[in-house]
């Protein structure tokens, strides 16, 4: 006889004791979302408008995910102007150009904020593969989870990475949240964050 197929538990149980973990792991993603983001947010911010950008591609990123035309039109003083399709296939920033025009913020906020995601999502990922898959949920577990969490947004090739903001960053969290949610069998969510990875997916055509 072929063993029974495991029932997915829900995401608040009771344990022996009667403990029900859901409520330290709701407080305690509030902290390990918004920590990073409002980190590295702030950091963006603190570069662009106090000591100044010291990454060149750091401005012309931002125009290409705020403020890019259908065919992702570079800036008129960067290359002529031509295509990003010319060098990259980043259809993304069709995506977060629409979302630019439609949110209240400006140019170097929106591209803040992207940032903030891309460092964050690593976060949340780890968070979320202890307290789902390792049943981390009591009050000093989760913290731990939490902690080590946090460190995935704060180690030194992230810390590396914000010193030249680059939007490829992303790749990193979404590729990040689609392998912890293949690891929880939670294929929905997975194949939304691939098809982000394959949209933001950068590459040379001409190398094809």
């Amino acid at each position: 006889m072929s063993r029974p197929r495991a029932r997915r538990q829900p995401f608040a149980t009771l344990d022996d004791s009667g403990y029900s973990g859901v409520f330290a792991p709701l407080i305690l993603t509030t902290f390990v979302i918004a920590i990073p983001f409002l980190a590295y947010v702030t950091y963006i911010l603190n570069s662009f408008y106090d000591v100044g950008n010291s990454f060149y591609d750091a401005g012309w990123s931002a125009y290409l995910i705020h403020d890019a035309d259908l065919r992702l039109h570079n800036p008129p003083c960067v290359v002529d102007g031509i295509s990003w399709f010319n060098f990259h296939i980043s259809p993304l920033f069709l995506v977060t150009s629409v979302l630019g025009h439609l949110v209240p913020l400006t140019r170097i906020q929106f591209y803040a904020a992207y940032i903030g995601i891309s460092h964050t999502l690593p976060a949340v990922a780890v968070f979320w593969l202890l307290v789902s898959g390792y049943r981390m949920t009591r009050p000093v577990p989760c913290a731990g989870a939490a902690l080590l969490a946090l460190f995935f947004s704060f180690d030194g090739l992230a810390l590396a990475i914000a010193r030249f903001p680059h939007f490829t960053m992303f790749i990193v969290g979404a590729g990040t949240m689609f392998l912890v949610a293949l690891v929880l069998r939670r294929i929905g969510i997975a194949l939304f964050f691939f098809i982000l990875c394959l949209i933001r997916a950068s590459g040379d055509p001409q190398m094809w």
